[in-house]
């Protein structure tokens, strides 16, 4: 199976062989590797279904919750989308997300033939230079409220108040089949998914 390398700092089980033609690593029942040190809660493991194999809108998780991803109709190229998605327990409910990594979410674009990958924070991404100049500004009352200081609080970025669905802005850059890698971390661990989508060219004018 596929996996979700770079996501939220993410390691796929059950990857390439090892050098020299060996089998994976042994894996214990969080699917970290036997024998390792003790798992750091934001870390994540996930083996997804293969490439272009995940064309519908919803993906179940491994704890029995679901995510769904709410499209608003076709993608085309050069044109600004909204990418949301939802996460639901089994009984249907809304799912609680929990930051992980100063985020609600982490996600990665992924072009299929390998010619691009973007990761992308809920509402855009922000370098860390900006965000620290965001946070001095607001700590000493003269940018509170300013911009993204409302997202992004203190060095360690802890996120904004649990919500669901998350969202995140992107432009497709080319036509093509792309996947897009999702990571939320509902309870206590993070969960992946995978959607698969062919972006179509731009519309003329």
């Amino acid at each position: 199976g596929g996996g979700s390398p770079g996501v939220g700092g993410s390691v796929a089980a059950g990857g390439p062989p090892a050098a020299g033609g060996g089998a994976p690593e042994a894996v214990d029942g969080s699917g970290a590797p036997a024998g390792g040190p003790a798992p750091d809660p934001d870390d994540s493991w996930a083996t997804l279904r293969p490439y272009g194999a995940s064309p519908s809108e919803s993906y179940p998780l491994p704890g029995g919750r679901t995510m769904r991803w709410e499209r608003d109709g076709p993608i085309a190229v050069d044109e600004e989308t909204t990418l949301r998605f939802s996460v639901t327990e089994p009984d249907g409910s809304p799912s609680v997300l929990e930051p992980y990594m100063g985020m609600l979410s982490h996600a990665a674009v992924l072009r299929g033939d390998g010619s691009l990958f973007v990761h992308l924070h809920p509402a855009g991404s922000i370098n860390l230079t900006a965000q620290r100049r965001f946070t001095d500004l607001e700590a000493d009352g003269t940018g509170a409220g300013a911009g993204p200081a409302a997202e992004y609080e203190g060095p360690g970025h802890t996120a904004t108040p649990p919500t669901n669905p998350v969202t995140f802005p992107f432009v497709f850059p080319e036509p093509g089949a792309y996947r897009i890698v999702v990571q939320v971390k509902p309870g206590a661990t993070v969960e992946t998914a995978a959607f698969d989508v062919e972006v179509g060219a731009a519309a003329s004018s």
